[in-house]
């Protein structure tokens, strides 16, 4: 490869894509877990820290699933965009391929 090229594998961005939804899969299971904690031990004890310490345990619940939506969302744009890329990629090597060889 020469210098200033750039090699590009469409099928990365997919591969990319798959691993940000499964992020997202692995934050929700943690936020479920955390809000899980957070109910049980609300429950248990009603003593003001500990109210507060669940309270920042929610907190933290929802910044895990605003996470996990994004890391989705981001990872099924990437694989869309893998979808579009290769599509592009083929009409253009089509159009290509209808370009006059020699000139009059």
């Amino acid at each position: 490869m020469e210098m200033g090229e750039t090699a590009f594998d469409p099928h990365d961005m997919e591969r990319v894509g798959e691993y940000m939804e499964d992020l997202s899969s692995d934050y929700q299971k943690i936020y479920r877990e955390l809000l899980e904690v957070g109910s049980t031990m609300g429950n248990a004890w009603k003593a003001p820290d500990n109210i507060e310490f669940v309270k920042q345990l929610n907190s933290c619940g929802e910044a895990l699933q605003s996470m996990s939506n994004r890391l989705w969302t981001s990872g099924g744009t990437l694989k869309l965009q893998k979808g579009n890329y290769v599509t592009n990629q083929k009409n253009n090597i089509e159009h290509a391929k209808s370009l006059p060889t020699s000139y009059r």
